[in-house]
């Protein structure tokens, strides 16, 4: 199964990138997470914004001063990809 989640927080300029805001949808998010059976080391939360590329490639200081983590593409790049047979070992044959 699923073992590791990244959660990316978008939209993050229209709160101006709040620090209160993303600790409070993590907090919201983590007992729902763990109650799915994530363990909280696994689980990686992202504050970013498509429109306008924050954190998405690199991490931007100036506007996330208070986030210490890495990008999403640098997250991303660190996941593990199963090989094939490990992948498809526990489906169903489809016709």
């Amino acid at each position: 199964g699923i073992q590791n989640v990244v959660v990316v927080v978008n939209k993050m300029d229209t709160c101006e990138y709040a620090e209160s805001r993303f600790t409070k949808i993590v907090n919201t998010l983590i007992p729902y997470l763990k109650h799915l059976g994530f363990k909280r080391k696994n689980v990686e939360f992202v504050p970013v914004s498509g429109l306008e590329g924050v954190n998405l490639m690199t991490v931007d200081a100036q506007k996330c001063p208070w986030y210490r983590g890495k990008s999403l593409i640098d997250i991303l790049d660190t996941v593990a990809i199963p090989e094939p047979e490990e992948a498809l070992q526990n489906t169903n044959d489809v016709v």
